[in-house]
């Protein structure tokens, strides 16, 4: 087995075997997140109360956002303001009145929930920017997510050089910023141009039913 390690911000890596076989790899890092203020607003509620019934930024009566948690906590509640957002009289209210916790404690639960969680108040953001209202089976693909990049997870697309040239695209994914190739998967067998020298060769992939095209620049 070859193993290839690499940086959490290097996306391409490659390394030339005895045999004169290369391995080159584009690894697909997690990009930034550029969401709406009520998406993230949204994604706090979200984050903070763990379980959902439903999130949507589909406005309704006066509210940009709603959040329904299945469980309803202070914490819950005060995540977008212990975070720093704008319009939370209602989460206030909430908080006070109908759960009967101070308002100082309940932003203090707030932060602790939010704690290491910004990229997956992202993720989530992302999702509610998209799809406009959101279910838990979409917060546990998010947490799902968060969770492999914590581990260094990310799709791979590796081209396979033989010595004679013969190249062979597969996928794969890494685990702890480290690709690894089994030895069945080299010697490999042609399943692409067989000139050595093409440099700029797209690579298909088809991940979560979408596909794209990932252009390969070594």
């Amino acid at each position: 087995m070859e193993r290839l390690k690499f940086s959490p911000n290097q996306d391409i890596i490659s390394k030339t075997l005895t045999t004169g076989v290369t391995i080159e790899a584009k690894i697909e890092l997690p990009t930034t997140i550029m969401a709406s203020d009520t998406a993230n607003h949204e994604a706090k509620h979200v984050v903070a109360a763990g379980e959902i019934e439903e999130a949507s930024i589909v406005p309704r009566g006066n509210a940009l956002g709603i959040t329904r948690p299945k469980v309803l906590t202070a914490a819950a509640a005060a995540a977008p303001a212990a975070d720093g957002h704008d319009g939370y009289g209602w989460d206030k209210r909430i908080t006070v009145t109908y759960l009967g916790v101070n308002w100082e404690s309940a932003l203090s639960m707030g932060r602790q929930a939010l704690a290491g969680k910004t990229r997956l108040v992202g993720l989530i953001a992302a999702q509610l920017d998209r799809k406009g209202t959101i279910y838990q089976t979409d917060v546990d693909k998010a947490k799902q997510k968060f969770e492999d990049e914590n581990n260094g997870m990310y799709y791979a697309f590796v081209r396979i050089i033989s010595s004679d040239g013969k190249i062979r695209l597969i996928q794969k994914k890494t685990y702890q910023h480290e690709l690894k190739i089994n030895k069945k998967e080299l010697p490999i067998n042609t399943t692409g141009e067989s000139n050595k020298k093409q440099s700029n060769i797209s690579y298909y992939s088809n991940i979560n039913n979408q596909a794209k095209i990932i252009p390969f620049k070594p």
